[in-house]
């Protein structure tokens, strides 16, 4: 026995039985001084540098030799493909994938990667080496996360919270720390979830193909899966159905009441009585107030909106106003790179009277300042469930469609009406669209045409164009 093995116990040397001139190419023994007295291999890598070493999980000499020349052939093949020998485990790529990212996506964005990998990506894949992963796993995995709530580890926490919530225990008494909250959990994900978190899942193991820790890419087809959650979900369809916007009369509704509601004067006799409000509610409101107005002419993703600073905002050599949306020096808040965002608007509506607003009463307008930052100065936080309660002492929390709506509302709502008179009276392109939004004309023609044969009517029968005032100016295709 050589001797760098000294710690070894039992040592057999398997190179003559598979052909390699080289002594200690693979290597059997078990450790000195162990009870169980179980073997593993040691496999010296092809053309890798270092040594691979696993347990064959048996104390049978015979057995063991059996399955280190199996395990040999399989390190053999993959470093024939190209494998990277020392990727390890998926939650050992997992890191390495989100250092890698890291100052390519936003920090909210990181977030929730981690807490897909904590609950669903890890608990599933974890140890298991991400080079033995194979497409029947992530099929498996899939099954697996659908029933996660309903029939997997996700059913005994919610059976757990319940207790906590009839009991009213809400810290760990061992850890002191605050028990997670399940009350929002859907016990069976909806579409745009299952899509969402298998993406996610996907880049992974694109990264890990890219890096060469696996040897060919693996896919996740959610086709059949999917069509098995539209049939279950209570609004079934929705994932494909169009987003939530305000027509006309939502929105003009919506802007007066939000107008004399961050004045203070919200009451809605029978419905909401609003004599009970402080200074900072009231600036809060103010914020809500300009952002939805604002976003109505922009278009832009709610952490975009946010993360918007006053230096952001420039003006084009033709007299337009426009944003930089995401800047590279600064990081990502949304989805996309840095882009450019024209600030339209039309009569009585326009983005940049919103900020000409806003800089009369905030005193956070210095370069560096968020536009919509809170009275302190920070970046405001998501006032999705502020806006819900607006909407529905409205009665337009759901538009005329059904659909719900919410803040990404006024994305959409800026979407729908720049096609519906963009189409009309200035020919919109939509990809210069997308380009402003930050999408695909793809994704505009799928979620946000819905109305466009049936609003387009006249044109199709030769008859005039309609002279509605338009909501926002064209984008335009040469910003500086």
């Amino acid at each position: 026995m050589p001797n760098d093995y000294k710690h070894y116990g039992k040592y057999v040397d398997l190179s003559p039985q598979i052909g390699s001139p080289d002594a200690g190419t693979l290597v059997i023994h078990t450790t000195k001084g162990s009870k169980k007295d179980r073997w593993s291999a040691r496999i010296k890598k092809p053309n890798q540098p270092g040594y691979l070493v696993k347990s064959v999980k048996t104390s049978d000499e015979k057995i063991a030799t059996s399955n280190a020349m199996a395990l040999y052939e399989e390190v053999r093949v993959d470093a024939a493909m190209g494998v990277n020998l020392a990727a390890g485990s998926f939650d050992d790529v997992f890191e390495k994938y989100l250092d890698s990212v890291a100052s390519t996506k936003s920090d909210k964005r990181i977030q929730m990667i981690q807490g897909h990998h904590r609950r669903y990506y890890s608990p599933y894949f974890g140890k298991k080496k991400i080079a033995r992963i194979t497409s029947d796993d992530i099929k498996s995995w899939v099954d697996w996360r659908i029933t996660y709530w309903s029939k997997g580890p996700g059913k005994d926490d919610l059976v757990q919270y319940a207790k906590r919530l009839k009991n009213g225990t809400k810290v760990n008494r061992r850890t002191g720390k605050r028990f997670t909250r399940y009350g929002n959990v859907a016990k069976t994900p909806s579409v745009k979830t299952m899509q969402m978190e298998a993406g996610a899942l996907m880049a992974i193991f694109r990264w890990a193909y890219q890096e060469k820790y696996i040897s060919r890419p693996l896919q996740i087809d959610l086709g059949t899966r999917l069509d098995g959650l539209r049939n279950k979900a209570k609004y079934a369809g929705k994932a494909e159905s169009r987003r939530g916007y305000w027509d006309g009369r939502a929105y003009n509704k919506l802007i007066k009441y939000l107008k004399r509601w961050s004045d203070g004067n919200g009451s809605i006799p029978g419905v909401y009585d609003d004599t009970n409000h402080d200074v900072n509610q009231i600036f809060s409101r103010k914020t809500l107030y300009d952002q939805i107005q604002f976003n109505c002419h922009v278009g832009l993703r709610p952490g975009e909106l946010r993360a918007a600073k006053w230096k952001h905002v420039k003006k084009h050599r033709d007299g337009h106003y426009y944003l930089v949306v995401n800047p590279v020096d600064e990081g990502r808040f949304g989805k996309t790179g840095q882009r450019y965002a024209v600030i339209g608007g039309g009569g009585r509506m326009q983005g940049i009277e919103v900020l000409e607003r806003r800089k009369g009463y905030s005193k956070h307008t210095k370069p560096d300042d968020y536009i919509f930052a809170q009275q302190d100065g920070s970046l405001t936080a998501d006032q999705g469930k502020t806006l819900k309660g607006v909407l529905d002492r409205l009665d337009i929390l759901y538009d005329s469609d059904g659909n719900l709506c919410t803040l990404y509302s006024a994305r959409h709502t800026y979407a729908t009406q720049r096609i519906k008179w963009g189409r009309k009276d200035e020919n919109l392109d939509l990809g210069l669209l997308a380009k402003q939004m930050g999408t695909s004309e793809f994704y505009i023609s799928r979620h946000y045409g819905h109305d466009e044969v049936i609003d387009t009517a006249s044109i199709i029968i030769g008859g005039r164009k309609a002279n509605d005032p338009k909501l926002v100016s064209v984008v335009r295709s040469d910003l500086e």
